[in-house]
């Protein structure tokens, strides 16, 4: 994990007495390394010892030297970016106070992906950052509700008021605020500095924290808030909301998410997890995709409306992925508690949205959702081709469509169908005749000769005389219901190839 310069002296200065020098911007390091002649050192933090301090004559643009007060004098001639320590102390102990310092923020680092990746809560997330701040971080949502806060308090705030905190958000302008992108403090409350978090630029929530007269605390905290809304914004993509929850809903989320993926997940967790949300091993199961026309904020939207559903019914777990809304609705739950129907209401809904749905066919257990994600996909693909103006697709609807067209492939009708076929339309090439047309109309009036004469417009013999002629010329056996299938199968992809 980089570090800013400003990370590092406020942490250095917990245990010894340093300041900057020449510390023209808040640059980012990596790892800190001793300094040797000749060695890359470009984008760390470089401790410097007093037998090479002379050797130090250029300015580096992405270096961050430290040195003992008593031998910096060319390193101040030089111009470069400088922590300078005060106390009498070995810089070997002082490479060691840095390189903790990075342990710890990496180890932070690794805790807050981590979180996002098991699609951990909100006060999860606040728990684990105590690892690294020394002082109370609340977060709250546009309605200035508390979503999260750490525990951890400056000596003069001995305890957190609640409703006394919360009237800092609440003060006028202060809601005016809420497209600033950078951390601010707020000139009305001017003991706290504030970073929004947005969501594809809708403004979400505000982190908020205490200002403090130190400078470097305030830089300090500063470059926090902004790492803390990077992680909080991911979390809040994939839950969809600020809601407090048990865990065992983002549990939920997280096996939905690994079986999108196609990963397996362990037997005993997801046993465990479906009976803390009151889940049965065999529950009725559909996977509903949100997709929108939509261009700008399509995203937002889509996440909005999926969201608002999760929230409105039981037995629904909304999560975003591979850049969609999916739903997972347990209908088996949905049923126990509602009494609406809820794809009447879908339908209502995604009517008048802007949205389009696609819809899996039902399934049963939720190691089959990656297969029920895949027949959304299908369902949309196929639906915008046979309705385009439609907004809810089914699978089973599309069903037909998707099996003619695997069972088709990239080949054509004259490459996969009926052999009996090519030669039909060869003879009525030729001879001016519809021998081809005769077998389909028999074929579809299910071999009814008298139907499929008036569908022809022709006399019952002169149907029976072409029939005859087809048998000679092909030697078709109709009483076998493999060649009737491939035969009806044949003439679908025509009828595809046509159209």
């Amino acid at each position: 994990m980089l570090l800013y310069g400003s990370i590092i002296k406020y942490e250095l200065s917990k245990h010894i007495s340093c300041e900057y020098s020449f510390f023209s911007q808040d640059i980012e390091i990596g790892l800190p390394l001793f300094y040797e002649k000749n060695l890359l050192f470009s984008g760390h933090i470089v401790v410097v010892d007093n037998s090479n301090t002379l050797q130090i004559v250029h300015k580096y643009e992405d270096v961050i030297f430290v040195c003992h007060q008593n031998f910096t004098e060319n390193i101040l001639n030089s111009s470069n970016n400088l922590i300078i320590i005060n106390d009498d102390i070995s810089m070997t102990h002082v490479f060691n106070l840095i390189m903790q310092i990075f342990l710890k923020f990496n180890q932070w680092e690794v805790i807050m992906l981590e979180n996002i990746n098991n699609f951990s809560t909100f006060d999860k997330v606040f728990q684990d950052l105590e690892l690294i701040v020394d002082q109370g971080v609340f977060l709250a949502n546009p309605q200035f509700h508390f979503v999260s806060f750490t525990k951890k308090l400056l000596p003069d705030f001995p305890d957190l008021d609640l409703d006394q905190a919360q009237k800092m958000f609440v003060q006028p302008g202060f809601s005016a605020l809420d497209s600033i992108r950078e951390v601010f403090q707020y000139n009305i409350i001017d003991h706290c500095l504030h970073k929004n978090i947005f969501f594809n630029d809708s403004y979400i929530g505000r982190l908020g924290t205490f200002f403090s007269d130190n400078e470097d605390k305030n830089r300090f905290y500063t470059h926090v808030l902004n790492y803390l809304a990077k992680h909080l914004e991911e979390l809040y993509a994939l839950s969809g909301s600020f809601d407090r929850n048990t865990g065992s809903i983002q549990l939920l989320k997280k096996i939905f998410s690994n079986y999108i993926d196609d990963i397996t997940v362990d037997s005993h967790l997801l046993l465990t997890t479906l009976k803390q949300n009151h889940y049965h091993e065999e529950d009725e199961y559909y996977l509903i995709q949100f997709l929108t026309n939509i261009k700008e904020g399509s995203y937002l939207y889509a996440n909005y409306v999926g969201t608002q559903i999760e929230k409105k019914w039981r037995g629904i777990c909304c999560i975003q992925k591979k850049g969609a809304t999916l739903l997972l609705i347990n209908m088996t739950v949905f049923k126990q508690y509602e009494t609406v129907d809820f794809f009447r209401e879908l339908s209502s809904l995604i009517r008048d949205s802007m949205l389009t749905a696609s819809i899996s066919r039902r399934f049963f257990t939720m190691p089959n959702i990656f297969k029920a994600f895949q027949q959304t996909k299908i369902a949309f693909e196929a639906g915008k081709k046979r309705d385009p103006s439609s907004w809810i697709y089914r699978f089973d609807h599309y069903t037909y469509d998707f099996l003619l067209e695997s069972a088709k492939g990239d080949f054509s009708p004259e490459q996969i169908c009926s052999p009996i076929l090519l030669k039909l339309r060869e003879y009525d090439k030729k001879n001016n005749t519809s021998l081809y047309e005769t077998l389909f109309v028999y074929i579809k009036n299910q071999f009814n000769a008298t139907a499929s004469a008036k569908a022809l417009f022709i006399a019952r013999s002169s149907f029976l005389s072409r029939m005859e002629q087809i048998s000679k010329l092909t030697h078709v056996d109709l009483d076998d219901w493999k060649v009737c299938l491939y035969l009806m199968l044949s003439y679908e992809f025509y009828e595809i190839d046509k159209q």
